[in-house]
């Protein structure tokens, strides 16, 4: 791969790596907080994280936030959606460092 092209693929992947760093971060304020625990600026900034994602194609995401910020759901059911966030993010995270540690 040419000097260029990596610079391309640095350049392209760059938001999503920031992105996942972000939403990484939000989860482990989430864990510190508990999800009764949870104010309003933690909520919101996850809000936002998740409308980021949503413009980064991770839509399916931005929907599983709802779920966590639906305050009339059964506890269970926010921490089933908080979960699958969680997944999703480590999953992606560890993708994105195996194609980091394939180039060349």
């Amino acid at each position: 791969m040419s000097n260029s092209s990596k610079a391309s693929n640095e350049s392209t992947t760059a938001p999503l790596r920031h992105w996942l760093a972000q939403g990484q971060a939000w989860l482990a304020d989430m864990q510190a907080a508990g999800l009764a625990g949870a104010g309003m600026p933690l909520l919101a900034a996850g809000r936002a994280w998740a409308d980021e994602g949503a413009l980064l194609g991770w839509g399916a995401l931005a929907r599983q936030m709802d779920g966590v910020l639906d305050l009339q759901l059964p506890p269970a059911e926010r921490a089933a959606a908080l979960l699958d966030i969680a997944v999703w993010v480590m999953t992606a995270q560890r993708l994105q460092a195996g194609a980091d540690q394939s180039l060349p």
